[in-house]
């Protein structure tokens, strides 16, 4: 009697331990705790400002080849240092065109070298005529260089020498004019012009 009573108030025991056990999880002193407060967000707040409102400056959009390399930009720079100091001539018995506001350039770049200039038109049959005469003259001296002018492209030129007839030559020297002559000339003449212009 007294040992089945044990045995049932052993079996009582551990089925309220049991139960027990099932109602209270085992929680241990090393086991970390569960966080509570709410994650920080890891997106920086300019992402999200650039979501909503564009930045005041374009942050894209921009090809790449229209961005100059350090080489364009290098050329750029030699090329207007090369400029700046005035007017490129030519060598000697050759030639070049100009118009309002070179040809006082010219004469100060030119400096001890006589320079000959051939006021013509297009519409000018004289100035036709001597045009080939008075290149190939200076050509083949190779003491000058020859500068032409069309009046009606550089008018401001031309009522400054006062040039009212064509064709007209003028010579000048250390940017002072020492001779002309109006009206086409034969290869003679004209070496003859160009001889004394060497002289002065």
């Amino acid at each position: 009697m007294f040992r089945a009573s044990a045995a049932r108030a052993g079996a009582s025991f551990r089925r309220k331990a049991a139960t027990s056990a099932q109602a209270r999880p085992f929680t241990s002193a090393s086991t970390p705790k569960a966080r509570t407060s709410a994650p920080k967000p890891t997106t920086s707040p300019f992402a999200a400002r650039s979501a909503s409102t564009p930045f005041p400056f374009p942050t894209h959009g921009v090809a790449a080849s229209s961005i100059p390399s350090l080489n364009t930009l290098a050329t750029r720079a030699q090329s207007t240092t090369a400029g700046a100091g005035g007017p490129a001539l030519p060598a000697l018995g050759g030639m070049i065109e100009a118009g309002d506001g070179d040809l006082e350039a010219i004469l100060e770049a030119a400096g001890d070298i006589p320079v000959v200039v051939d006021f013509y038109a297009n519409w000018c049959g004289p100035c036709k005529m001597l045009t080939p005469i008075l290149t190939a003259s200076i050509k083949t001296q190779a003491k000058t260089i020859l500068v032409k002018i069309n009046i009606d492209e550089a008018e401001q030129v031309a009522a400054k020498y006062e040039i009212a007839s064509l064709p007209t030559v003028k010579a000048f020297v250390r940017g002072q004019e020492v001779d002309s002559f109006i009206g086409s000339r034969d290869r003679r003449g004209v070496e003859k012009f160009l001889e004394g212009v060497v002289g002065k």
